[in-house]
């Protein structure tokens, strides 16, 4: 040590009245202490007790802020109490706890969607605050918790709500399993902060399901369980060697079971879909009152199929968002958001009629008319829901994102062939068909791969499962032999 630092030292420590030589190993040891006691400050302070709220340093004092404390964390599910309104959780998919303190909250307290968070872990509010109130003082502790917040329903908003409630129903299968077999909830879901699910409880539940579930649901289940330990941040037992041969033998054991399940629903053909609308023309001519339904179901099917768009794009469409324009002879579709595309927003662009006859323009502006007719405004729903009962067209916007709507032009489906004897498999078909119809038909037309994902606005190579071989280019094959 310089020598002027060293007489500083002595003379400080004289004006004390403790005179002592200097020692490095001693001032070291003083250092490490002092860093021991911020550690021990800012990470054990959520637990400390009540009484030190009462206005020490960096807890508001006169400003009537208090950090605390926390609740002490038990692992006692039964015991959990709301940190904000004091109430036992009644939460559907479990209680949300703090991953560094255990604290428990309601989500509808910090104002989540009931299927958000699914591995039920958060940082709560005041662990963000604690971690500056020795420093940054009340503007600091108030600026932390408010930005703590934020951050956990940032952090909710991560999956879609359709996938939360798929993975929220794989879980719950999870957990209906182990309850049968004798696990109790701490040994499913376990809540400790740093706790994975057993191994043998995530892989014991998918050998269960893979004496009953087809292999796609096995892959749901195993992303379903991935999805909680990624929100718990604890290491994942199905990512492991051992994880992934389970997880094979499994899907195995479906195929050989038979165990195939639903699978993709088959693609609307352009002669089924032309087959269908005048089927449609029929009903409306015949049954004049219902023929708003029909115009609907006709608008519907067009969109989805010569715009391949996705059920829950249709069903979000407003009267502003399609544009039709009989001079130039086209048509603009805006989806706002979408799957792949959560909120940038993007212009469809169709023809007013195709080479082989679909007409476009003139269906969507025949549906547009009886909408305005019925008083709607650009702001209102392009699709509303029918009311059976009294039998018209209603204002009401459609619920589940439309699949009552997607099952009726089904039973439509159903009706024309049974009419006309045509033997379709109507269960084959579903809300996603007229999407895989419009992109096979494009292929079919000879547009490239490129230009089918752009007028799909697909963002990988997913949609080449969509594309089959049609039934000539099978039998070129044969043809060549």
């Amino acid at each position: 040590m310089p020598r002027y630092k060293r007489k500083s030292l002595e003379k400080d420590e004289r004006s004390a009245g403790r005179k002592r030589s200097f020692d490095p190993a001693e001032k070291m040891a003083e250092k490490v202490r002092k860093f021991e006691d911020v550690l021990v400050y800012v990470f054990l302070a959520p637990h400390r007790p009540k009484e030190r709220a009462a206005g020490g340093e960096g807890d508001g004092g006169e400003h009537g802020l208090t950090l605390g404390p926390h609740p002490q964390y038990t692992g006692d599910a039964s015991t959990a109490k709301c940190c904000r309104c004091d109430g036992a959780s009644r939460d559907k998919q479990g209680w949300l706890r703090c991953r560094l303190c255990g604290e428990a909250s309601h989500r509808a307290c910090l104002g989540l969607r009931s299927s958000s968070l699914l591995g039920n872990s958060f940082t709560c509010e005041h662990c963000e605050a604690y971690g500056l109130c020795w420093e940054g003082g009340h503007g600091a502790i108030t600026a932390a918790r408010e930005t703590s917040k934020a951050i956990t329903r940032l952090e909710a908003e991560e999956l879609e709500e359709s996938t939360e409630v798929t993975y929220g129903s794989r879980l719950q299968q999870i957990r209906r399993w182990a309850v049968s077999a004798g696990y109790t909830e701490p040994d499913i879901f376990p809540t400790e902060p740093a706790r994975s699910m057993p191994a043998v409880v995530a892989f014991g539940a998918v050998e269960w399901a893979s004496w009953h579930a087809a292999p796609a649901t096995l892959l749901g289940m195993g992303a379903a369980i991935g999805a909680w330990h990624k929100n718990k941040g604890v290491p994942n037992p199905m990512k492991t060697e051992r994880g992934a041969r389970v997880m094979k033998a499994a899907r195995k054991r479906a195929l050989r079971l038979g165990h195939k399940g639903r699978g993709a629903k088959a693609p609307i053909t352009k002669e089924i879909l032309a087959a269908t609308h005048a089927w449609l023309d029929h009903r409306a001519q015949s049954e004049p009152e219902k023929a708003p339904l029909f115009r609907r179901e006709q608008c519907w099917a067009t969109l989805g199929f010569h715009g391949l768009l996705r059920r829950s794009e249709l069903g979000s469409l407003r009267m502003r968002d399609v544009v039709v324009d009989k001079a130039s002879k086209r048509v603009k579709v805006y989806i706002h958001k979408s799957k792949t595309d959560p909120g940038n927003g993007v212009w469809v662009w169709l023809a007013w009629e195709t080479t082989t006859g679909a007409q476009i323009g003139e269906t969507v502006q025949r549906w547009l008319g009886y909408r305005r007719q019925a008083g709607a405004t650009a702001g209102s729903p392009l699709f509303t829901a029918w009311d059976r009962a009294a039998g018209q067209m209603t204002n009401r916007a459609l619920q589940s994102k439309g699949q009552a709507m997607a099952d009726m032009y089904r039973r439509h489906m159903q009706d024309m062939s049974s009419h006309f004897n045509m033997g379709l498999r109507v269960k084959d078909y579903g809300s996603h068909s007229l999407r895989r119809g419009g992109a096979n038909a494009m292929k079919e037309a000879g547009w490239p791969p490129m230009r089918i994902q752009e007028h799909g606005r697909w963002t990988s190579d997913c949609y080449k499962r969509y594309l089959e071989r049609s039934a000539v280019e099978r039998m070129e094959v044969t043809r060549a032999m």
